[in-house]
């Protein structure tokens, strides 16, 4: 795949089509797989650390998620056609459909223990067929490796092929590149199951197609989000502005991890 750097990430450029067939070819092989959609916040993440930027970019999909990020993406691609989108959620959903209709088990990992409940209930019947492996909440902290090891067997034990990652940025793409070892397919979503569990309401379609879901985040989740798009946001734009003009050079030099960091 064609790649756009974006802030130092690369960006990888392809359809939603395509990473779905990507995430079900590498669990029918039982083969690793490490898929970060990247939201505005996550570039930000990557500018400031080195060794994140080194995680992330060592992932096998780096996909523009916010806005953003795909408008930047757009703009630094010579093929604009090659260029889309890609939401976490909507790639859970495609996934999910693909996954219920070829008889691929999924294990949920991160998240609130009542939101895992929820999905676990309503998904078979929302895509009749699927299996949910197993489900592990988040602990948003750096565990033991005793800890990390033990969550990492209850992966393998569950025999699931594709592992949803709902912890976050930049804790679900560190926990992603800490697990390459997991064959399986994983793939980092944010707030995806509090979306697919109905605990945040979708945007309007008008805030969707104006790029502007953000203003209808923010609204919703003011205590959460304000920092993210009142600080982080202006930066990001700022650095974007200077790659875009020239000002600043711009690579993906990075320096890799010494030691394992064990988060969930």
């Amino acid at each position: 795949m064609q790649t756009a750097n974006v802030l130092g990430v690369l960006i990888d450029l392809c359809s939603i089509e395509q990473v779905t067939e990507l995430v079900l070819d590498s669990a029918s092989k039982r083969e690793s797989l490490g898929i970060a959609p990247m939201a505005m916040h996550s570039i930000v993440a990557a500018v400031r650390d080195q060794e994140f930027r080194y995680r992330v970019n060592s992932l096998d999909a780096k996909l523009a998620d916010g806005s953003p990020v795909f408008a930047m993406a757009w703009l630094l691609s010579k093929q604009k056609d090659l260029v889309s989108r890609i939401r976490g959620h909507d790639l859970m959903k495609a996934v999910l459909k693909q996954a219920a209709q070829k008889g691929v088990s999924v294990y949920l990992f991160g998240g609130r223990a009542d939101t895992l409940a929820l999905l676990e209930s309503q998904l078979p019947t929302r895509y009749p067929g699927l299996k949910v492996s197993g489900t592990r909440p988040g602990r948003y902290r750096i565990l033991t490796d005793d800890e990390a090891a033990a969550d990492a067997q209850l992966i393998k034990d569950s025999g699931a092929s594709i592992v949803f990652v709902g912890l976050g940025s930049p804790l679900q793409e560190t926990w992603i590149y800490e697990n390459r070892h997991l064959r399986c397919a994983m793939i980092g979503l944010g707030s995806a199951f509090d979306y697919e569990a109905g605990l945040i309401c979708e945007p309007p379609a008008l805030f969707k197609q104006l790029c502007i879901e953000w203003t209808w985040r923010l609204y919703k989740e003011p205590a959460r989000l304000w920092r993210r798009y009142l600080l982080q946001g202006p930066l990001f734009l700022c650095l974007a502005l200077l790659q875009l003009s020239g000002l600043r050079k711009v690579d993906t030099s990075s320096i890799k991890p010494e030691k394992k960091l064990n988060v969930g």
